[in-house]
């Protein structure tokens, strides 16, 4: 829908009110996602860390051995950096 309205959107407010009524045009839908993402944040506390996961930055052709070592890998890490708090 963006790539349909924004040019038309655009285009019009640019001969309404000069070239600088791209970036007024541009910024108004980026300033609503981010009104809505602050609202969205606060509406939820973040899950405590025992209840989330741990991400692996594997590529999806990774082997289940590159996947077993990588967790293997964070595993230690964790407890390395548990031990040093």
């Amino acid at each position: 829908m963006g790539a349909i309205i924004g040019p038309i959107a655009i285009g019009f407010a640019m001969d309404a009110l000069g070239p600088f009524a791209f970036w007024i045009v541009l910024g108004a839908p980026f300033s609503v996602i981010v009104l809505y993402a602050l609202y969205r944040m606060s509406q939820s506390d973040a899950p405590p860390g025992s209840q989330t996961d741990a991400y692996l930055n594997l590529v999806p052709t990774a082997s289940a051995v590159a996947v077993e070592d990588a967790a293997n890998w964070a595993v230690e890490n964790a407890e390395a950096e548990e031990a040093v708090r």
